[in-house]
């Protein structure tokens, strides 16, 4: 047996509507506001991959804090300052296509779309067309496209900033970034090269703008994450300890040590540039293992 239905995202608060999943590989959770994948959990694992905080309003056009965001069309901070950090995708209503089922995997396929409208070229002034397909069966497969619908090249950056779920950060390491040059978001982008795996014991936010497209999240008596995006050249690895989460309002007291983000995408200078009328295509892959 498998099916999806329509639900609220929070029955009391919200205003977004959000497709839920359940099929003989997994269940999970969709939002319609920015195609993104709030929940996903594999029927033979024991826990979570993704983890979504329990202080979200579900506020339309109000950013949701866990899952997958889709940031685009930049990453992080506006170039000049001027718009919201992150782009506008993760907080626009996205069109959804088709959801199709293919029994001989036990998976569903939720396919979107979103396009340039007044809305969006008040922010960003171009023509645009994006497709997401998000695979729900044994793994968790998000594909992505990116089209240039206008008359002009334009340059673009993202990033799929991924919320994983782990039973202690403190307890957590990231593999796969062994030799990899970061910037140091919180030390003035000091650079510095990876020289063994990423532990936490305070606030981290550093980017890898050139790493190898597979890593692991390895924890003390929980399952290892595996993460494969090999079209994707960047990464970051953030976490925001305990002052910080406290600041930002949307993160229940003591969450922060039970999530690692860890975004793969193409963050400056690794930026993208997109002729009229060309497409570029990315994809990521998390299973636990």
């Amino acid at each position: 047996m498998h099916s999806i239905r329509t639900l609220a995202f929070n029955q009391r608060l919200s205003e977004l509507e959000v497709l839920e999943i359940d099929n003989p590989s997994c269940t999970a959770k969709i939002a319609l506001q920015g195609a993104q994948i709030l929940q996903f959990q594999p029927k033979q694992s024991a826990q979570p991959l993704l983890w979504l905080s329990s202080a979200n309003s579900g506020k339309r056009g109000k950013a949701l804090r866990g899952g997958i965001p889709l940031c685009f069309p930049w990453f992080g901070s506006h170039p000049q300052g001027l718009q919201p950090a992150h782009g506008f995708a993760r907080n626009q209503l996205w069109t959804l296509q088709e959801v199709s089922y293919d029994a001989e995997q036990a998976t569903h396929h939720v396919d979107f779309t979103l396009q340039d409208s007044p809305a969006t070229r008040q922010i960003w002034a171009h023509a645009f067309r994006l497709k997401l397909r998000i695979s729900c069966g044994q793994t968790l497969n998000l594909y992505l496209q990116v089209e240039n619908t206008g008359q002009k090249a334009f340059d673009f950056s993202f990033a799929w900033h991924s919320y994983f779920q782990v039973k202690q950060i403190q307890h957590t390491k990231i593999q796969g970034l062994q030799q990899a040059e970061f910037m140091d978001q919180l030390n003035h982008h000091q650079r510095d090269v990876e020289d063994q795996a990423v532990t936490f014991q305070q606030e981290t936010d550093r980017i890898y703008p050139k790493a190898l497209g597979h890593y692991r999240i390895e924890q003390a008596d929980a399952q290892t994450i595996s993460i494969r995006a090999p079209e994707c050249d960047s990464v970051v690895v953030w976490n925001p300890w305990q002052a910080k989460s406290e600041r930002l309002g949307d993160i229940v007291a003591g969450d922060w040590q039970r999530f690692v983000c860890v975004e793969v995408g193409q963050i400056a200078p690794q930026q993208v540039r997109l002729a009229a009328g060309a497409a570029s295509y990315y994809q990521l892959q998390i299973a636990h293992v």
